[in-house]
């Protein structure tokens, strides 16, 4: 008589199943997390924006500097040149008119005292001009024979007037009268004409640093 073999396995523990329980999950291995690289991409689109803007920055600042140094030296150059010859022949053509005035309050003088005053006042206006043709010489950026020959014509006009004063402080108003009506209206006349040249050459020159100092101004600031 054959018996049925018994299930000999042996059954789970409590302990066994508490432990299985208890075991750590298997995990599967770590993966980048997208949000990772979407912070990557911002940090290297605000470091790019920061370098841009720096550059842009020195850009701008040498700009400025490198625009007002130009300013600075169109300005001196504008002054020291057109600007001052300028005014010097005005004042010129101011002390020629003085130096005829002069001569005329000489010539209807009633006495030897006032002949003086005004013989002192004249070389006054001689030695303005003087000053003045200095910086003409000095400065005048056209041809320099121009102001030479201004300056060659003003001499002979001051030795000119210097001559005539004396015939009149010694009462010779026939002597006196010949040569202002003679050579010396004709030396005022060319005198003025050099002057006048020198004072349109200066001008024109005045006027083209302006438009330079213009064109700087919209380069350096193009706002």
């Amino acid at each position: 008589m054959t018996t049925a073999h018994k299930n000999t396995a042996p059954h789970a523990s409590p302990l066994n199943s508490e432990a299985k329980s208890s075991a750590p999950p298997q995990t599967s291995p770590a993966t980048s997390k997208p949000g990772n690289s979407f912070h990557l991409k911002i940090i290297h689109r605000i470091f790019l924006g920061y370098s841009l803007g720096v550059l842009a920055f020195g850009w701008l600042s040498f700009a400025t500097y490198y625009g007002i140094q130009a300013l600075s030296k169109i300005t001196d150059q504008a002054y020291q040149h057109p600007f001052l010859v300028s005014n010097a022949t005005m004042a010129i053509r101011a002390d020629i008119t003085e130096a005829q005035l002069n001569l005329s309050a000489m010539a209807s003088a009633t006495s030897t005292n006032e002949r003086l005053m005004k013989y002192e006042a004249l070389e006054n206006a001689h030695k303005r001009t003087r000053q003045n043709f200095t910086i003409i010489r000095e400065r005048f950026l056209g041809n320099q024979e121009d102001a030479q020959d201004a300056f060659t014509l003003f001499k002979q006009f001051s030795e000119l007037n210097l001559t005539i004063a004396g015939h009149l402080i010694e009462g010779d108003q026939a002597q006196a009268k010949q040569l202002t009506t003679t050579e010396n209206i004709k030396l005022v006349r060319d005198l003025t004409e050099k002057i006048n040249a020198i004072h349109e050459f200066a001008r024109a020159r005045s006027i083209a640093f302006r438009m330079k100092r213009k064109t700087c101004e919209k380069t350096s600031n193009p706002s």
